[in-house]
């Protein structure tokens, strides 16, 4: 596969593509959250599968969603963690943080 500079890759399993799943366009919302990062695009494609499976799945539901920005064009410092500068606004969907 020539992958090139700015190009995503979203992989799922079958389960990704539940019967109780049947009316949801998993394709458009794929294009739909492509200017999320690619842990915010995941999560956005698992829960429209929950909430289409109304919170039951029959099967695992498992998303890798990877952005290619070339080999010669990354400044993160792997030793460190994730750079978090293109990273999405948090999600004001997902379950509420931990009370300390």
């Amino acid at each position: 596969m020539d992958l090139h500079p700015g190009d995503r890759m979203v992989m799922l399993t079958d389960g990704m593509l539940e019967r109780n799943a049947e009316n949801l366009d998993l394709p458009d919302l794929i294009i739909r959250t492509r200017a999320l990062h690619p842990r915010e695009a995941a999560r956005t494609l698992i829960k429209a599968i929950v909430d289409a499976g109304q919170g039951h799945l029959d099967d695992d539901a498992t998303v890798m969603c990877l952005d290619w920005h070339g080999v010669h064009n990354s400044h993160r410092d792997a030793a460190t963690g994730a750079d978090l500068t293109n990273a999405s606004a948090p999600s004001t969907t997902g379950p509420p943080a931990p009370k300390p």
